[in-house]
């Protein structure tokens, strides 16, 4: 009952509650996000590691993914009303590929990728549904982790 109560609450909230207003002096959007140029190498990354999830590709996976984690300028269309200016993390620009990602993302066994998974900054890209699908795995992996992940 509290779950059900949580989740309608949270598809009546509006897409861009859980993104951040942007900066006054902030005016240009999509400038410095690297998201144009880093999700199609993402998705190659990503198929080419689903098929085998271990190994140079993962790793590309991995490190791509962690380049899509920060807000940059970046913006969806939806991000923007008279009123107001928001950024999202980059790797929100994916739409609904994010998803994919972070499924893939939580099954892999590489060192980096559970670093990557059971980090703050990751979990500080989880919204909605993959929020409570993912939260608490993020968050044991991090307490498994502790002291072994640096610069996450």
């Amino acid at each position: 009952m509290k779950i059900s109560f949580v989740i309608a609450l949270l598809l009546l909230l509006p897409a861009n509650l859980l993104a951040s207003e942007a900066p006054g002096n902030m005016t240009q959007f999509n400038v410095k996000c690297p998201a144009a140029l880093l999700l199609p190498k993402l998705d190659a990354a990503y198929h080419e590691c689903g098929h085998e999830l271990t190994g140079k590709n993962c790793d590309t996976f991995v490190s791509l993914f962690k380049q899509l984690l920060p807000e940059y300028d970046c913006q969806r269309s939806f991000d923007h009303s008279a009123e107001k200016d928001y950024i999202v993390p980059a790797v929100w620009l994916a739409g609904a590929a994010h998803e994919d990602y972070v499924h893939l993302l939580s099954t892999l066994k590489q060192h980096n990728a559970r670093c990557l998974f059971g980090s703050a900054k990751f979990r500080a890209t989880l919204d909605g549904a993959l929020a409570e699908d993912y939260s608490d795995a993020s968050k044991r992996a991090e307490r498994r982790l502790k002291d072994t992940c640096s610069g996450l």
